[in-house]
């Protein structure tokens, strides 16, 4: 099962653009890390999920 954000999930999104709408993830501001590389959301659609991957979401923070 891939990690996401730390936690090991048990997903039935077959690629990124699933995963962010089976996790209910607001898709406007966030950027996806999938095994230490970016995803472009360009490429959310095409880039498929493995089990042994390590995903991050992030999302902007505003402070100083």
């Amino acid at each position: 099962m891939p990690t996401v954000d730390g936690k090991t999930l048990e997903l039935k999104a077959e690629n990124v653009g699933q995963m962010i709408i089976e996790l209910k993830i607001d898709e406007d501001f966030i950027a996806v890390v999938k095994n230490g590389k970016i995803v472009p959301k360009s490429k959310w659609e095409s880039e498929k999920i493995a089990e042994s991957d390590i995903i991050e979401i992030f999302s902007p923070v505003s402070g100083g």
